[in-house]
Parts: structure tokens; C-alpha cells; sequence
């Protein structure tokens, strides 16, 4: 009776569209796509709401694959784009996006985006950037690859994406690709990754010794 039973449970989950669809999201993690990220307009200062939506909507969470779910992602970004868009404001990415943030971005060049992976050659130096810090290193360029390992006390993953199109003054588009599977942790591993990212960060704000003769 039992095996009947279970027998009859597949089939109408194998006949029910529904119920095969609702396990397959549960189960599946969306690894790769395209997204278009859009230019801010609006100050702060002058519309919070307003700054937020426009904020969101130039953010990309690799892991959670989603640049509009504010609540699910916790505002915890994987990339931001920056500037906007025009000739002493181009278009540049950032991904540092909160307080305990350590992640990294590297800009590869003209690398197809199957070939990018945690081990590509990249540049030896990968400095944060910061809102109205626009670096050669992390200009949008289409056709160009970025590699990018997001390091934060509840995150540690690889991604890499590609820029695929430019609107100037409007909006960049990207292609990208998770590579390999986000690391979870335990609210313990958090606390001691939180005191230990903060603790980088605290020493790449130190001003530098420099050492003088007598």
C-alpha cells in the first residue's frame, strides 16, 4: 500500500507543472545572465526614496542573481556602477558597497568572459573605489572583463562579468557569470570574519610609515 502510495505522489508531481516548477527553483541557483544597470540622478540630499530606487537599480547581486531585491540581498551588493556616463563622468564600476566591505575588483581587458576564472592573470594592485573616484583600472568599456571576488563578514564569492553595451548618459550592461559556489557561515565565522575584514580595512586607511634618516 505504501509504494502505491508513493508511486501516485510522483505522478502528479511529474503531471503538475506547477509543483515541478516550484521544486526546481528551490533546488536550482542562477548562475550566469545579463542585467542593464542604470545611472543615478538623484541626490540624496534632495530625494532619499528616490535616491534609494535609482540605487538599486544600479546594483547587481551575483550571488542572489538580482539587481531590484533590496530585502533579499540585505543591500549587500556585488557590484555598483558609478559616474554618469558622460565625458568627466564616465561610467566606472565599484564594489565596495558596505561598512565591512573587503571585496576586490580586477579589470582584465578584452578576455572572453568563459575564459575568466579566480586564477586569470590580473594586476598585481586592486585598490577600493569609492563614489566619485573614477580609476583607469575600473572604467566601463565594452568588450572588457572584470573579475571580481566579493569578501564581506557573510560573504565570500567569484564572479566575473563582461560589459556588453554602453548608452552614455543613460546605462551599461553587463554579462556575467558566477564561478563556483557562494561559502556559507556560521553566525560564529561571521563574527570572526567581521573583526577580521574590519581589521584589513582599518589597515589600509592607516597612513603609511615612512621612515626618515636622523
Amino acid at each position: 500500500m505504501s509504494k502505491l502510495l508513493l508511486a501516485l505522489v510522483v505522478l502528479a508531481t511529474l503531471l503538475n507543472p506547477c509543483v515541478a516548477q516550484v521544486k526546481a527553483r528551490k533546488t536550482s541557483r542562477i548562475t550566469e545572465g545579463e542585467v542593464r544597470l542604470e545611472r543615478r540622478i538623484t541626490p540624496y540630499e534632495k530625494d532619499e526614496q528616490a535616491f534609494m530606487d535609482e540605487y538599486v537599480k544600479a546594483t547587481m547581486s551575483f550571488e542572489f542573481a538580482t539587481r531590484d531585491d533590496m530585502e533579499g540581498v540585505h543591500n549587500d551588493w556585488d557590484v555598483c556602477l558609478q559616474g554618469r556616463g558622460i565625458e568627466r563622468s564616465p561610467f566606472h564600476f565599484c564594489v565596495r558597497t558596505v561598512v565591512d566591505d573587503d571585496s576586490q575588483l580586477w579589470h582584465l581587458g578584452q578576455v572572453p568572459l568563459e575564459k575568466v576564472s579566480p586564477r586569470s592573470p590580473r594586476p598585481s594592485i586592486s585598490r577600493p573605489l569609492y563614489d566619485d573616484s573614477p580609476d583607469d583600472n575600473y572604467l566601463a568599456i565594452v568588450g572588457h572583463s572584470y573579475l571580481v571576488h566579493t569578501v564581506d563578514s557573510d560573504s565570500d564569492l567569484w564572479a566575473a562579468f563582461t560589459v556588453t553595451s554602453i548608452e552614455p548618459g543613460r546605462a551599461v550592461t553587463i554579462r556575467w557569470r558566477l564561478l563556483g559556489e557562494p561559502k556559507k557561515f556560521k553566525p560564529r565565522e561571521i563574527e570572526k570574519r567581521r573583526a577580521d575584514v574590519q581589521a584589513r580595512l582599518e589597515a589600509l586607511q592607516a597612513p603609511s610609515k615612512v621612515k626618515t634618516r636622523p
